[in-house]
């Protein structure tokens, strides 16, 4: 049986684009596998997954279709990803490509909170941070009804400066009450988010990393514990007539 024309048209345009070769991304992606070496297969393919998204592969475009033919070690033809990412399996290794053309676009603003003050975003938004000694009472008040974009940290697990800015791809952090490091696209995927409000979902940053996942959780590093003596109160106010996200809030 001959090729069909629809294959073969897809074949010819694959192998017929150019390519750009990338040591850094081969690096990238060789760390992760490495880290997940002679695991369960599911377990291949979430690292697979890992070193997509720090390739600036779009997650919400990529499927199980897509990285499946890449997880076994049998060899696969040349794959198309989201991104204008290439892949295909030469014997035990994967080869990770990026299509040439134009570089991603900028992922926009960043802006650096006064804290303590208030600091208005580009879209309309607000955020006031304030420090201040901790108050049990205030806090286990605030933990069994917070109100929606509205956290406590410990102010000194903090390092400043605060930045704020929509999600980029690679973005990761421990979720206040989950068992270790995810990605914040995988974390809005288990939250089941729609993507609308996706769309709203902010960073903001001290010199660790993400610290807060705002409106949604706060880092587990900079939880309140039995220990903190300062809290840092931190404040997003929506636009008018705004919807605040309640999936994947910070368990009470």
């Amino acid at each position: 049986m001959g090729i069909h024309p629809r294959n073969r048209q897809y074949k010819d345009a694959s192998l017929s684009a150019p390519y750009e070769i990338c040591i850094e991304r081969a690096r990238c992606y060789t760390e992760s596998f490495k880290q997940t070496e002679g695991r369960h297969p599911a377990l291949r393919a979430y690292a697979l997954r890992a070193a997509m998204e720090k390739l600036g592969c779009p997650l919400r475009k990529l499927t199980a279709g897509h990285l499946a033919p890449l997880s076994g070690a049998a060899p696969a033809a040349v794959r198309e990803l989201p991104g204008g990412i290439a892949a295909r399996v030469s014997g035990d290794e994967i080869i990770l490509v990026r299509r040439a053309g134009p570089p991603p676009a900028d992922d926009g603003w960043q802006v650096e909170l006064a804290c303590p003050g208030r600091t208005v975003l580009p879209d309309g938004r607000a955020v006031l941070c304030q420090v201040g000694p901790l108050d049990r009472a205030a806090f286990e008040a605030h933990r069994a009804a917070a109100p929606g974009g509205v956290e406590m940290l410990d102010a000194d697990a903090v390092r400043p400066p605060l930045l704020c800015r929509p999600r980029r791809q690679g973005d990761a952090f421990v979720p206040l009450g989950c068992p270790g490091r995810q990605t914040v696209s995988d974390f809005l995927t288990n939250a089941r988010l729609p993507p609308r409000e996706r769309r709203g979902v902010l960073c903001v940053l001290d010199a660790a990393g993400v610290v807060y996942l705002a409106p949604l959780r706060i880092a587990e590093r900079a939880k309140v514990t039995p220990a903190t003596s300062r809290v840092l109160r931190v404040e997003l106010s929506p636009p008018p007539a705004a919807a605040i996200p309640t999936a994947g809030r910070r368990p009470q």
